[in-house]
């Protein structure tokens, strides 16, 4: 069962205030699938959204579920409502909240994977926190599940994560397999995971290299542990938050967006407006695309609610997470061949969570404590980033920086950037003295229209 099936999109708890957010939900279906629209368009489409495009680079993602490409498979839906939270602020779970937050990841497991209890099941495990908990709620309430991990591994000791899967693998009772995804070996699948998956991430290639296997395999229905890292407070935005001072006077300035000691002095005193610009946009002060007339402070202008910026915080990634990566997740599923499930994508759940002290999620606060009083994990998982120190590649370019092979495989036609790209974003483009992730974006935008 996959998330859109586990909750409806209108209900009497979500009906949309604000129907700025995610579409309207009262134009769409009253429940929905991932599978549903995918089998609407097989094909892309070269049509390019020049706003769309211009976010891409301003928030480095799509924006909730919006591609670049005009046709590209858009998923709509919502499955939350704003109303989900708690005034409370104590810093640390009580032992009944706890309890019951076991009871709940277990719960939304149970009723995700029930029907597909005896299929041949595939869970993607970096070894971080949120995979190793679904690696072991799976197994435990599916012992009779046939059900593998799957690892990718970029061969790059220093950023591999591949000894904490093996021991989160062992801990659940599972089978692991790695996945060769260095970027040597996505340049044989790189155009095709791009081109029908939509999208100019980089970060979908090994995803989609990971599904391909799974498919390879005999795997039914893979599994993607997505959602606990925004319900409990896991980005270093979260941290910026709390690292916030008083009073909070300085107004944001698209301006002086470029001065670093601005963009400093707005994470301690800005206002919410100007904070949550600066820090989730802090490239806004440059235009990348030609013809483009959005600018990225009305977008988040609609997505701050100033009574609460916390919530308002905890919603924007919410939204971005569910219509954005689990969107471009199953994207990948579809183009190769396989349904993908989010088990923590469950409204029961994400109501729970968000019911609890903010204070008290702070960067997987409670999951760490599980971990180690209840389930009996292995510290080197427990403290996976405890002190944001995260390991593993995440969605850093790094390891295509390190290939001359991949960066010169995308080198981008000059000539055709100057029909996309500013004066300011053509010197981004330099890939082979200083390669940036924009810059990178942008040659991958310009391949899949070359060959597009």
């Amino acid at each position: 069962m996959s998330v859109f099936e586990q909750v409806k999109l209108r209900d009497d708890h979500s009906a949309d205030s604000r129907p700025d957010l995610l579409h309207r939900a009262a134009e769409t279906e009253s429940e929905i699938s991932f599978s549903d629209p995918l089998r609407k368009a097989e094909t892309p489409v070269m049509r390019v959204d020049r706003n769309a495009l211009e976010l891409q680079f301003q928030i480095e993602g799509e924006l909730f579920g919006n591609s670049v490409f005009k046709d590209a498979l858009n998923i709509p839906t919502r499955p939350f409502s704003e109303d989900l939270f708690t005034n409370h602020h104590h810093i640390a779970l009580h032992t009944q909240e706890l309890g019951q937050l076991s009871n709940e990841l277990t719960s939304a497991i149970q009723r995700c994977l029930e029907p597909h209890a005896n299929r041949r099941v595939g869970l993607l495990l970096s070894g971080g926190i949120d995979s190793s908990l679904a690696a072991y709620h799976t197994k435990k309430v599916f012992p009779r599940t046939d059900l593998v991990a799957y690892h990718t591994d970029w061969g790059i000791p220093e950023l591999s994560e591949r000894e904490y899967a093996s021991i989160a693998a062992d801990f659940a009772g599972v089978e692991l397999r790695v996945v060769d995804t260095s970027a040597e070996s996505q340049l044989s699948v790189h155009d095709e995971a791009l081109q029908a998956c939509h999208t100019i991430s980089y970060s979908v290639v090994p995803v989609f290299m990971a599904l391909k296997r799974m498919v390879e395999d005999g795997v039914d229905v893979a599994v993607n542990a997505l959602g606990l890292d925004e319900l409990f407070a896991a980005y270093n935005v979260h941290r910026l938050y709390y690292r916030r001072r008083s009073p909070h006077i300085i107004p944001y300035s698209r301006r002086l967006l470029r001065l670093q000691k601005y963009r400093g002095a707005v994470l301690r005193w800005g206002t919410d407006r100007s904070w949550m610009l600066s820090t989730m946009a802090p490239k806004a002060w440059m235009t990348y695309v030609l013809d483009s007339d959005q600018t990225v402070s009305e977008v988040y202008d609609r997505h701050i609610r100033r009574d609460d910026l916390w919530n308002s915080l905890h919603l924007y990634l919410l939204e971005k997470m569910v219509s954005t990566f689990a969107n471009m997740m199953s994207r990948a599923g579809k183009a190769a061949g396989i349904e993908v499930l989010y088990p923590y994508l469950d409204r029961r759940l994400i109501e729970f969570c968000m019911s609890l002290s903010p204070a008290a999620k702070y960067n997987k606060a409670p999951l760490r404590t599980l971990m180690r009083t209840k389930y009996g994990f292995s510290e080197a998982i427990a403290s996976s980033g405890e002190n944001w120190d995260k390991r593993g590649w995440g969605g850093t370019p790094v390891p295509y920086f390190r290939s001359k092979l991949y960066m010169e495989k995308v080198r981008p036609d000059m000539n055709l950037a100057r029909d996309w790209f500013t004066e300011d974003a053509l010197r981004l483009l330099d890939l082979s003295n200083k390669p940036t992730t924009d810059g990178l974006h942008m040659a991958l935008f310009l391949k899949m229209i070359e060959h597009g």
